[in-house]
């Protein structure tokens, strides 16, 4: 049987392998501090502690929209639930009563602790998982049809006379 791989098969497969990350994290985490805690949520709890070890501060807001690439308005709102979870705590910063600064409070370090310790096994699950995606099988195939599109699409059309000066490029 020939499965026929398309374009969107392409598309939908970061999106797989980010779905399977994030089920992969969760269930890793299970009795462990860290349960619960979104895969994004840690991720910030990373940056807010990698930031604030290598400058000797909390960073601000903005400094975790530039490290994380996360929007403004979402980062806000994962900061608000890492707040409410007592993970968080923040400050308006000195320099700028605008900003605010972001440092983790003591259970906060406690759950990123109990993730960065289940680290490895999450490395060796999402191994297992993510190769049962076949990628390649995916990619392969959208790639030649990718390939042969684009050099059927600069060959010149039958029947049509080109005018001085345009050029057709053929593969």
């Amino acid at each position: 049987m020939t499965t026929h791989t398309t374009l969107l098969d392409l598309i939908a497969l970061p999106h797989r392998v980010s779905q399977i990350t994030d089920e992969t994290i969760e269930r890793a985490l299970v009795g462990t501090a860290a349960a619960g805690i979104t895969p994004r949520q840690l991720a910030l709890l990373d940056a807010i502690d990698r930031i604030a070890r290598s400058e000797d501060g909390a960073p601000s807001q903005t400094d975790l929209v530039a490290a994380t690439g996360v929007d403004r308005s979402t980062l806000a709102d994962v900061v608000r639930r890492l707040l409410k979870f007592g993970l968080v705590q923040r400050r308006r910063t000195k320099e700028d009563a605008r900003c605010y600064a972001v440092r983790l409070t003591d259970q906060g370090r406690v759950v990123l602790a109990a993730a960065r310790d289940r680290a490895p096994a999450i490395v060796a699950l999402l191994k297992t998982r993510v190769a049962g995606l076949d990628a390649l099988a995916v990619l392969e195939p959208v790639g030649d049809e990718i390939v042969r599109t684009a050099a059927a699409s600069r060959q010149p059309l039958a029947g049509k006379h080109s005018k001085k000066g345009d050029r057709h490029v053929t593969a």
